[in-house]
């Protein structure tokens, strides 16, 4: 059965070579080199080490006004989504449910298996819009397939932060971006499968789809210290791009289009979790 690790991907700071220099000498440059890259990162995204948001612990009276003033409060938020998924099998024995979703793979589905009180769901594609899930069902039902369509939602999540404008326009910005990294993996995988493009282009798009994931990731990291909520959007991040990444390592195309709708179900479910449990430290 599939299963992906989250791990933060390590980028390489390169140094120039500087051989005649001494080894103390080659030892400060290298951390004046990471400090300013480091630096030059998160000055590049607007964000300054030691830029402070505060995070109120529910309604401020002035969530909603105008310019974000000294002292005042402004909202963030996540809307509330239904995502849906078609489903074609419920087990009680966890063996069964992987039989179902080998089938499901060998066919190009996503083999998706979500487990919630010793039942076993399998779920070969997810969407965002009803209409479209219940087509498909109605097509594989057609096929002879018992097939059917289940919902899942979440309920979004309201921020009320205080800091400075402009970390709170990136905040929003990578919220908005982390909450809409399920559409565009919607949208690549509908193209690769009416096959508008091979699977290099596919692989590209991905890795384009991964670099904006990072910058979020960052924004989050940036603040993780000031408050768990922006850590776990953070490891969210993290964790959708090391699963980005094993598609983009593997060499079966005859298991891709398989691959990316786990990676997209299984996206879709963390970042339910998340925001599900996200805590106000």
């Amino acid at each position: 059965m599939r299963s992906f690790k989250i791990r933060k991907r390590e980028k390489p700071i390169f140094i120039s070579k500087a051989a005649f220099v001494n080894v103390t000498l080659m030892a400060g440059i290298a951390v004046f080199v990471g400090l300013a890259t480091m630096t030059g990162r998160l000055v590049s995204q607007g964000i300054l080490p030691g830029d402070t948001v505060v995070v109120a612990p529910g309604p401020t009276a002035s969530a909603d006004s105008g310019a974000n003033t000294e002292g005042e409060y402004k909202t963030i938020r996540v809307e509330a989504e239904d995502h849906y998924f078609v489903q074609f099998g419920v087990f009680a024995n966890e063996e069964n449910a992987r039989t179902c979703a080998e089938s499901i793979i060998a066919k190009g589905g996503a083999g998706y298996i979500k487990s919630i009180e010793g039942k076993h769901f399998v779920f070969a594609m997810g969407y965002s819009v009803g209409d479209d899930a219940k087509t498909v069902v109605s097509q594989l039902k057609a096929q002879g397939y018992s097939t059917l369509m289940k919902c899942y939602s979440h309920d979004g999540l309201e921020l009320n932060v205080k800091g400075s404008d402009e970390s709170i326009e990136r905040l929003t910005a990578a919220y908005n971006g982390a909450n809409g990294i399920d559409d565009e993996l919607e949208r690549i995988i509908f193209e690769y499968d009416k096959k508008e493009y091979d699977a290099n282009t596919l692989k590209q798009k991905l890795t384009a789809l991964m670099d904006k994931i990072e910058v979020y990731g960052d924004c989050f990291g940036a603040y993780g210290e000031q408050n768990k909520i922006f850590e776990d959007a953070k490891v969210y991040c993290e964790g959708i791009c090391a699963d980005i990444s094993e598609i983009i390592a593997h060499d079966d195309e005859a298991e891709l289009a398989s691959l990316l709708k786990f990676v997209y179900i299984n996206g879709i479910f963390n970042w339910i979790e998340y925001l599900d449990n996200a805590v106000i430290a």
